[in-house]
C-alpha cells in the first residue's frame, strides 16, 4: 500500500475546526503540519469486529475520552 493512501487528508482550517469541536482521539504537529486520529475512524473499525491498535507519540495533544468510545 502507497503510504500516502494510509492517510486522510484535509483542509487545515477544516482539521483546526474539528480538532476544536472535539472529533479527533488525538492530535499534534508535525513541522507545520497538523496530525491526529478521527473518534470517527476508530469507530469505523470497533463497529466492523475489529480491534483498533494506536502508536502515540508521548508529546502528543491527547484528547482520549473512553466514554467515547465505548459507545461506538
Amino acid at each position: 500500500m502507497d503510504e500516502a493512501a494510509a492517510y486522510l487528508h484535509m483542509e487545515r482550517d477544516e482539521m483546526e475546526t474539528d480538532i476544536e469541536q472535539g472529533g479527533f482521539l488525538e492530535h499534534g504537529h508535525h513541522g507545520e503540519h497538523l496530525y491526529g486520529t478521527k473518534f470517527d475512524s476508530v469507530r469505523r473499525v470497533i463497529q466492523s469486529g475489529k480491534m483498533c491498535v494506536l502508536d502515540l507519540e508521548p508529546t502528543v495533544s491527547t484528547s482520549v475520552d473512553d466514554n467515547e468510545l465505548l459507545t461506538a
